[in-house]
């Protein structure tokens, strides 16, 4: 046992701090400011993903500026029938394309994702539209949330 022990504390000490594994810091978004947000396609789906990040990059004091461009897609299609042919769920499929350029050191860097959800169809039509709504929310979050952690990713690799 005693054993087992040492040789796990030798390999998390020696092995680990090697293999290239680097802490991501949301912190350094501070450094950043946005400069322009353009967004084109889905009005809706662009003013969630457009406040979502701006909530996360506020810094107005930042000495490096950047410029995004979102241009947003949704498909809505028809998942399932029941047997009586009624459609008892959608599936949205939602396209989001980002352009992101940081000015100071001119470099832009092209995100794009796909991210798909159903909902249900109800009896009553303001229930159904209302799933359609925390449907599209929670995907445009999502894609917010994956736009903001590639933006991570790509400060923390300059």
């Amino acid at each position: 046992m005693n054993k087992l022990l040492v040789s796990f504390v030798f390999f998390s000490l020696v092995i680990l701090p090697s293999c290239g594994f680097k802490v991501l810091e949301k912190s350094q978004l501070l450094n950043y400011h946005i400069k322009e947000f353009e967004t084109s396609g889905n009005k809706k789906i662009n003013y969630h993903i457009k406040n979502n990040i701006k909530n996360v990059i506020k810094s107005k004091d930042a000495q490096e500026s950047i410029l995004i461009k979102i241009k947003s897609d949704q498909n809505k299609s028809i998942k399932e029938k029941n047997d009586k042919n009624q459609i008892t769920k959608y599936q949205i499929n939602l396209t989001v394309n980002a352009e992101i350029n940081f000015l100071e050191k001119r470099i832009k860097k092209n995100i794009n994702q796909s991210i798909n959800g159903d909902y249900n169809v109800e009896d009553n039509h303001q229930s159904t539209l209302n799933n359609q709504n925390t449907l599209e929310l929670y995907l445009a979050k999502k894609a917010s949330r994956n736009i903001i952690n590639q933006l991570v990713l790509v400060i923390n690799d300059l």
